[in-house]
């Protein structure tokens, strides 16, 4: 018989773990690809069938009707962001479920993340505590990971938010991390009273005392204090150092059982003497207050008949001690594993529970481990998959907003700028020189005779956007009934990324009001140029003035506007020297940005500067922060930070600082080598260090830089897991570090070392929502951003190549690890352009673009951008199935096109003409939708044509138009009112023909002739002289009718390649199509310039002919 050196930590070491995975991984459940086949599947299908469509998006004047309606008020708006995440924490301590959850993770959540689209609910993938790295375990990072995860989940999830899964393992004791002062002295006082001289010197060793935690805890120590090779990157060194820490760990347990089972009570023992599924049932179970909304937990208990304990997959499934007896020699021998007894009642305890709990519990009775590697694989797997996923399903379906519609933008829009104040506001700390800035703009709002802008400014991380969050809480508290407050936070929303949406969403909150003050007031659709909007503010405020309602409307971060927005001539150009009468503007920039002195000059020096905090404001702050965190700092920490601070430092600097204390000890020694200085980017850096230092710096540039380069200000949860779970290098990384062969059950990011990056991030990151109400990570700081930049400028390629294919869906499907090789499935998600209920994928259409753009892919933005699915969400007049304003969506699809124009020099009416052919070929469309299509291309033709100047898209739009009324008219009739659209179409396509004014292009003179009229027929052809053989060879013919006309010589700078050209066929289809005119020219010569430089000379002749 074979000896054994007997440990009760056996069944936990890497090699049982690797052999448990290693069998689990072929399981030919998990081989199955159930994710793809779920939602084809009738019973499942019908969750995106019976669901009504999603409402039509409104109009400009619809949306400002019922943005004044009651209930339709910022608080309601603010809580239906909040309730739109279904958060589940699945109990994931020991590996006999290993098979449920890494099926459950690629089968039921990817369909519910569909499900939850289509009923407006984001559903984030949950955490798998199970995949937990070396150095999380080495510095004890679960139990507080776990514990904040469980209730993050409980606070912001809809329907369920724990799933408990009972199996026949109650798991090994846990040591506790964090033990009270007055109970570690307890225990250490009877071990000492009882002669336990040992056990208290070990736990005086690896437990120490934290002064600085409210109230004090003793700490257990990190394992590489005293083991150093726990992480070590030697395969043998850490399994050598991982089996003395599990010795260290099993004298500890040993000592914590002798101390609550022989000296102290039960209630002890029910603390300090448990396992981490105990654990996670009293947080996620029997901490959980009476259902609300019917948010309530689900248990699924499996339990077998018969356990096998000699075969190596059964060691996982029971709680095993060993049998031993002594040998001649006195040694330990090994007999048998039988069942832990006192474990096993532990368990059956927790189970009765149950029934007593808020928790709608399901059984499953199984012969053997075995079933669940069999071939065929059991029904129970499939069985317990459906009744999951049926339940969170019918719980999704519950709590999906019951309102009649969802948040328009300009309701999103408020909601989220309202949100930030609410957030920011909390960092103003008041010092006396703040209380007397607060105080000055309070003069400011009361003086009705100063109409001048009131400016704020200081140096960057002065401060300025939490004194603006403040200013609104003041004006907020002590408001008059018709006093109305508007705020704005330039960069941090979809509704300011460009000067335009600025106004439009201004000017569309302002409308909104007066319709609800005035209700003889009626809206109007506002503009969607940049020209016409900066004149249409102005208006509005007198709009609002001559209501006799006060407004105050607060712009933070003035500068980013120059950065952020394309409309370079347009920057504060809408800002009137004097207000109207009961109007207050308050703006804010930094000090040093180039709209400095314009600002000062806008606001008539009606100026207030923010100075950076002396030493003792950012000492006080510093104490009253972490005070409020539970935290507090000694003595000799003080002193260093008071140093640092010397003499005068930024509120930025001070908040960063507050968050490094906060992770100070109080028995922490160096205190030099804090990473502090009073420099904002030396700091930021040296955090940043910090980070990477302890998480790896290619996850933390990775997955900084996901954030830095995304168009919208940062990713989501979901997002940034599946982008993260595309980048193998990464993965290649991780597999070092992560328990053996995880990653062959799931070729994922891990979820636990996301949430733990973000729980360190706290300061440094912060969510905020985009333009479909999405909420997303992103950076608290513009400076933070900047650091992040700089760090990840040289990864810009490969990180946007990423983003690029994860919104464009390219490895959906899965992803090969090399060239040629099968895809692995990473259950990211599909990116469809139009979803089951027909609503926009507007994550897709805001990200993607732009990263082919900056990737220079200009056969994949062309092949994008000429989805006639994109026209539809995109185009000014077709069918927008989308979250975004008709101006802004029309802006947008139209500066694509034009860059892409640009770079390839090819006709966008080529590429929809081609996606139009390939659409009926494909879908065999009926002849209304066929029209329907030819019309939006038709429209947006004509846009383009208006925009970039190009006739030959008017000229594309007429000739569709003609067509369409042709068709039209024999299906319907004459006077059909479909016929009366695309004939009012076809004429406004034509007046623009006609009437299209000369715009940035010029002739430079006329020479060699002069331009007449003649009264006979005739065929005007301009003639391009060949430079080589001076032969003059027809460029352009057009026919013109018998009709006087005069034409007077322009003079034009040419903007491109086509400018002379382009304003020659202008003149020629302009004052021809439907004039009745004849022109004739005299041997005019005409020269262009391109770009400073001459340009070939176009000769026109006239040939007579007949008509």
């Amino acid at each position: 018989m074979a000896k054994n050196k007997t440990t009760k930590t056996k069944k936990s070491s890497l090699t049982d773990v690797q052999n448990q995975i290693a069998q689990i991984s072929n399981a030919p459940m998990l081989k199955d690809d159930v994710r793809a086949t779920r939602s084809d599947r009738p019973e499942y299908a019908k969750y995106f069938a019976s669901r009504p469509s999603s409402h039509k998006p409104l109009s400009t004047k619809e949306t400002l009707k019922l943005f004044a309606s009651a209930d339709a008020s910022i608080a309601r708006l603010i809580d239906h962001r909040k309730q739109r995440e279904l958060n589940i924490f699945i109990s994931c301590s020991n590996l006999d479920f290993v098979l449920e959850r890494s099926l459950i993770n690629a089968d039921v959540f990817p369909y519910l993340r569909e499900v939850g689209k289509a009923l407006g609910i984001v559903v984030n993938l949950p955490c798998d505590l199970s995949l937990t790295p070396a150095y999380f375990k080495n510095v004890h990072a679960i139990e507080s990971l776990r514990n904040a995860e469980i209730k993050r989940c409980r606070e912001t999830s809809v329907g369920f938010s724990y799933i408990q899964l009972f199996g026949q393992s109650y798991g090994p004791n846990v040591l506790p991390t964090l033990i009270p002062a007055h109970a570690f002295d307890d225990i250490m006082c009877v071990m000492e009273e009882n002669e336990h001289i040992e056990e208290v010197v070990l736990f005086t060793k690896w437990y120490h005392l934290d002064n600085n935690a409210a109230p004090p805890q003793y700490k257990l120590q990190p394992i590489n204090t005293f083991i150093q090779d726990y992480i070590s990157a030697d395969k043998e060194k850490h399994e050598a150092a991982e089996q003395q820490w599990l010795e260290t760990v099993e004298k500890l347990e040993t000592a914590l059982t002798i101390a609550t089972t022989h000296y102290l009570d039960s209630d002890w023992r029910e603390t300090y003497q448990t396992s981490e599924l105990h654990s996670e049932f009293k947080q996620g179970i029997l901490s959980q207050s009476p259902a609300v909304n019917g948010k309530v937990s689900l248990a699924f208990v499996r339990e077998f008949d018969s356990i096998d304990l000699n075969l190596p997959l059964s060691l996982n499934f029971a709680d095993l001690k060993e049998e031993t007896s002594k040998d001649a020699g006195g040694s330990k021998v090994f007999l048998r594993h039988t069942v832990d007894t006192s474990k096993r009642a532990r368990l059956d305890d927790l189970k009765s529970r149950l029934s007593n709990s808020n928790t709608k519990t399901f059984t499953n009775k199984l012969p053997s481990p075995s079933v669940l590697v069999s071939n065929p694989p059991d029904p129970y797997l499939q069985n317990f998959l459906d009744t999951l996923c049926d339940s969170l399903v019918n719980s999704l379906i519950a709590a999906a907003p019951n309102s009649e519609r969802e948040p328009t933008p300009l309701e999103a829009d408020v909601a989220a700028h309202v949100e930030i104040a609410t957030s920011h506001g909390n960092y103003f700390f008041p010092t006396a020189t703040l209380l007397d800035e607060v105080s000055n703009v309070v003069d400011y709002l009361d003086n009705r005779e100063n109409t001048s802008p009131l400016y704020i400014h200081g140096p960057k991380g002065i401060g300025k956007t939490s004194f603006m969050s403040h200013i609104l809480k003041e004006i907020n508290d002590v408001k008059e009934s018709n006093c109305c407050v508007m705020i704005r936070f330039i960069g941090a929303g979809h509704s300011t990324t460009s000067g335009i949406e600025l106004l439009s969403s201004l000017c569309e909150q302002m409308i909104s009001t007066i319709a609800t003050i005035d209700k003889s007031f009626e809206p109007v659709e506002l503009p969607h140029t940049a020209e016409e909007m900066s004149s249409v503010f102005p208006k509005t405020l007198a709009l609002f003035s001559a209501r006799k309602t006060n407004l105050v409307i607060l712009i933070d971060g003035c500068d980013e506007l120059q950065t952020t927005s394309s409309d370079s001539s347009l920057l504060f150009s809408w800002i009137p020297s004097i207000l109207p009468r009961g109007i207050k503007l308050i703006l804010s920039s930094d000090s040093v940005c180039p709209l400095h002195k314009q600002l000062i000059s806008i606001s008539n020096s009606q100026v207030i500067e923010l100075h950076p905090w002396s030493e003792a404001d950012a000492s006080r702050f510093i104490k009253a922060k972490l005070k409020d965190r539970g935290r507090t700092i000694n003595e000799a920490q003080s002193s260093y930070i008071s140093e640092c601070l010397s003499p005068f430092c930024t509120p930025l600097v001070a908040q960063l600082i507050m968050y490094e204390a906060g992770s100070w000890p109080s028995y922490l020694e160096s205190i030099e080598s804090i990473p502090i200085r009073n420099q904002s980017d030396s700091l930021i850096d040296k955090m940043l260090d910090k980070l990477e230092g302890k998480h790896g710096a290619i996850i933390i540039r990775a997955t900084f830089g996901y954030l830095f380069y995304s168009v919208e200000g940062g990713l989501s949860t979901n997002e940034l897991l599946d982008v993260l779970s595309l980048d193998d290098k990464l993965l290649n990384m991780l597999e070092k570090v992560l328990p053996p062969d995880c990653l062959k059950l799931q070729r994922r990011f891990p979820s636990v070392v996301l949430r733990r990056i973000l729980q360190d991030c706290v300061g440094i990151l912060e969510d905020r929502s985009t333009a479909d109400g999405t909420i997303v990570w992103g950076f608290s700081h513009n400076q933070i951003k900047a650091a992040v930049g700089r760090r990840t400028k040289t990864m810009e390629a490969t990180l946007r190549s990423n983003l690029a294919d994860y919104f464009s869906g390219r490895y959906s499907d899965g992803k090969p690890l090399a060239p040629n090789a099968e895809p692995i499935p990473r259950y990211v998600d599909t990116q469809k352009l139009i979803n089951h209920q027909g609503n926009a994928n507007i994550r897709m259409i805001m990200e993607l673009p732009h990263h082919l753009i900056a990737l220079k892919e200009w056969k994949r933005l062309g092949r994008f951008l000429s989805d006639l699915n994109v026209l539809d969400v995109l185009g000014h007049r077709g069918t927008r199935r989308s979250l975004l304003r008709p101006g802004t969506a029309r802006a947008m699809l139209l500066n694509l096109w034009s860059i892409w124009e640009n770079e390839t020099s090819m006709d966008v009416s080529v590429m929809y003409m081609k996606s139009f052919s390939v659409w009926q070929k494909e879908t065999t469309p009926s002849l209304r939708d066929s029209n329907r299509r030819m019309k939006s291309i038709a429209v947006f033709l004509k846009d383009l044509g208006s925009e970039n100047s190009k006739m030959r898209y008017f000229d594309k739009a007429r000739e569709i138009f003609d067509l369409l009324l042709s068709r039209e008219i024999k299906e319907f009739g004459e006077h059909h009112p479909a016929v009366e659209s695309t004939r009012r179409m076809l004429e406004s396509c034509v007046a623009n023909l006609r009437g299209r004014a000369t715009k940035g292009k010029t002739l430079t003179k006329l020479r060699k002739g002069s331009v007449g009229m003649r009264r006979d027929s005739s065929i005007v052809t301009p003639m391009k002289k060949n430079k080589q053989d001076g032969v003059v060879s027809p460029a352009l013919s057009k026919r013109i009718d018998d009709s006087p006309i005069v034409l007077s010589p322009i003079k034009m700078e040419g903007e491109g390649e086509d400018s002379v050209e382009d304003e020659i066929e202008r003149v020629m289809l302009e004052e021809s199509y439907g004039q009745g005119i004849s022109v004739s020219f005299n041997a005019a010569v005409v020269e262009g310039t391109m770009n400073g430089k001459p340009q070939d000379s176009y000769f026109f002749s006239k040939k007579e002919e007949s008509l």
